[in-house]
């Protein structure tokens, strides 16, 4: 079976990245995802956010979503920075656009954010946008990223097709409500799992909500596999997926939905 990770983080000379590979039984290299990615059948994988809106050459297996990390669009260079993005998103390699809410506080329908969403949808590429509990909060979901906020990004912006990072852990249901009613928003399983943690750790009743939000969405057509590296073990996370996704979907969800989704030749 082919598979894409449509989310990973790749940043080789971060510590921080590299000290959580190790957490996750994996090492924060180029020369290792390639083996990795070889040997569990993992054909490419799509990089959320570049450290800045400069040019960075990726391996030829990663494509990228440029990340607007810093809110750009409200800095004194937003012209210059709006003229970057564009050159990015004419880049094959540039599959889309990465936001992140909840760490930098903003919401996704603010109207600062129409120029982007217009070169998004001049490009036809998709927003990746976090959503969930962000790595800095215990157990609260800052408002910032819950799905309530999607919901108003797509109403206000329906030319526009936005990607629910990680399915809105914890707010799984929500999250798949959202999706049932919105066409243009898809989702990916990425950033459940962390370190070495496995599908036998889970609770079964936290499982059965997953698969159970998962169905309610009525088909598997806007879900992708992703696994958040390097903070989890992909490995884990091919087995988690394969758990909580029918096996008449996985060709779907693991491979031809990103294809699809993110526009990949």
């Amino acid at each position: 079976m082919k598979i894409i990770d449509a989310h990973l983080s790749f940043v080789p000379d971060s510590e921080y990245l590299s000290q959580l590979a190790i957490e996750s039984g994996h090492q924060n290299s180029a020369e290792y995802l390639i083996k990795i990615y070889r040997d569990l059948g993992i054909e490419r994988g799509i990089v959320m956010g570049t450290p800045s809106l400069e040019f960075k050459k990726y391996p030829r297996f990663l494509s990228y979503c440029v990340g607007l990390d810093n809110c750009e669009w409200k800095s004194q260079d937003w012209q210059k920075n709006l003229e970057l993005i564009e050159k990015h998103l004419k880049n094959r390699e540039c599959v889309g656009i990465k936001l992140y809410p909840g760490y930098w506080d903003f919401f996704i329908d603010d109207e600062s954010l129409a120029p982007i969403y217009k070169l998004a949808e001049k490009f036809n590429k998709p927003i990746a946008i976090h959503a969930g509990l962000t790595s800095n909060e215990n157990f609260d979901v800052p408002i910032f990223c819950s799905p309530e906020v999607f919901r108003k990004a797509a109403e206000k912006f329906p030319n526009n097709r936005f990607v629910m990072c990680h399915f809105a852990q914890p707010l799984f249901r929500q999250a798949a409500r959202l999706m049932k009613k919105f066409p243009n928003i898809a989702t990916d399983l990425s950033g459940i799992l962390e370190g070495q943690m496995s599908v036998k750790s889970f609770d079964e009743n936290y499982l059965w909500i997953f698969r159970d939000s998962l169905e309610l969405i009525g088909d598997f057509d806007r879900i992708m596999f992703g696994t958040d590296f390097p903070l989890a073990n992909i490995q884990n996370c091919i087995e988690f997926v394969k758990s909580i996704v029918p096996e008449s979907e996985w060709e779907k969800v693991f491979y031809y939905n990103a294809v699809k989704i993110y526009n990949l030749r």
